[in-house]
């Protein structure tokens, strides 16, 4: 059997987790026998369920799985104790994404799944036995506006911009000269004057923006639309993952890979910013380790998990 997709994972895994949630700790068989998956298959699976949480994603903002001998139990954290408000937009994904998971879950008409969906669809006004097509909405918006009209126009930009591997909200002057789409998100390439260089920036973490009415004549060197070109004086880590960490060499950019026999790899990551590395091996916990790499890297994980754990520790900051 060939390894399967990315997206036949994701649609088993949202099959998987709320039955779990519902049978509130069942034998690990039992949950193999209902999905047809090896123990092995079903943890790799799981693996990526204690990823999903919210910023900024400490342990009581994340969901945890809690091995009891030969069962499973899910612990919700607490962002699910209040009423989730959702707009049509974000009820059409879920409605969609769920729909697809229907023949993991062997398609129970009076399963929980599929009286949720028929709740959804109800509140959409949507015909359930109707095929969903999903298309790529053309860019529209105030912001997206804004900058095809910069990029026309070669205007700057005054921009807010959280930068996710720095973990830090910045204030640029940038010099717009394309927007493309790669993966599913839009991206910018500009040349920033405050960190003189340039850049790519993602469309949907830049907070606010105005134009300065100043004009440039700078033009694109570049012709990829490739979202992340790592620059040359960047370092660069080796890690070597398990099975449980095999997911990282198709979710990020990869220089190098060794198949190190029984489903171990070795993978040379390009390292953007100490935080990145930094989540990525609290994600991996025993599943990767760094191998090799500049000095000041090598010690990341054990560091982050060693602040992390005195932060837990310590319980909830006195108001």
């Amino acid at each position: 059997m060939g390894r399967p997709s990315a997206t036949d994972r994701l649609g088993r895994i949202l099959a998987i987790v709320p039955w779990i949630a519902e049978q509130e700790a069942p034998l690990v068989a039992d949950v193999c026998a209902r999905f047809g998956l090896t123990p092995d298959e079903l943890m790799a699976d799981l693996e990526i369920v204690p990823m999903v949480g919210l910023y900024p994603y400490t342990p009581d903002n994340l969901i945890e799985l809690v091995f009891d001998d030969d069962r499973i139990r899910l612990e919700y954290g607490n962002f699910f104790e209040r009423p989730l408000r959702l707009t049509k937009e974000e009820a059409l994904v879920i409605l969609a994404a769920a729909k697809a998971s229907l023949p993991a879950t062997g398609h129970d008409p009076a399963g929980p799944l599929s009286r949720a969906l028929g709740k959804i669809a109800g509140a959409l006004g949507v015909d359930l036995d109707d095929d969903l097509e999903v298309v790529l909405a053309e860019p529209t918006g105030d912001l997206i506006e804004v900058l095809e009209a910069a990029v026309r126009e070669r205007e700057a930009l005054d921009i807010g911009y959280f930068s996710h591997a720095r973990n830090e909200h910045t204030e640029r002057t940038i010099e717009p000269l394309r927007l493309f789409h790669s993966e599913g998100a839009w991206y910018l390439d500009a040349h920033c004057r405050t960190t003189p260089g340039d850049r790519v920036f993602r469309v949907d973490r830049i907070t606010d923006i105005v134009a300065t009415g100043e004009h440039f004549d700078r033009t694109l060197d570049r012709t990829s639309t490739e979202a992340f070109s790592p620059a040359e004086d960047l370092p660069r880590v080796t890690l070597e993952v398990g099975a449980g960490g095999a997911w990282v060499a198709d979710q990020y950019p990869v220089e190098a890979r060794t198949d190190l026999g029984g489903g171990r790899l070795r993978l040379t990551l390009v390292v953007s910013a100490r935080p990145w590395l930094e989540r990525l091996l609290l994600q991996l916990g025993p599943h990767g380790r760094v191998v090799d790499g500049p000095d000041d890297l090598v010690g990341v994980g054990a560091e982050a998990a060693a602040r992390l754990l005195a932060r837990y520790e310590a319980g909830p900051a006195s108001p």
